[in-house]
């Protein structure tokens, strides 16, 4: 791993991944502002003490959005 500082793990996530798969229970990492693994709820998760653990009491925790909507034939 890199500087823990930026590193931390979402736990107790509903997780939705974006593939269109059923959301399911887990964790995710992040290292250095990256997704770095994500867990299901059954596994053991090793870190070491440095990693910032945030329980998100089983808020959702989904890919970002994005707006696309434009109009690029517009002019000004």
């Amino acid at each position: 791993m890199t500087d823990a500082t930026h590193d931390f793990l979402l736990s107790n996530g509903r997780i939705i991944d974006g593939l269109g798969n059923d959301s399911f229970s887990g964790s995710v990492l992040i290292v250095s502002g990256r997704i770095s693994r994500v867990y299901a709820s059954a596994e053991a998760i090793e870190l070491p003490d440095a990693v910032h653990r945030i329980d998100v009491g089983g808020m959702t925790i989904m890919p970002g959005l994005i707006d696309s909507h434009c109009h690029i034939s517009f002019d000004e």
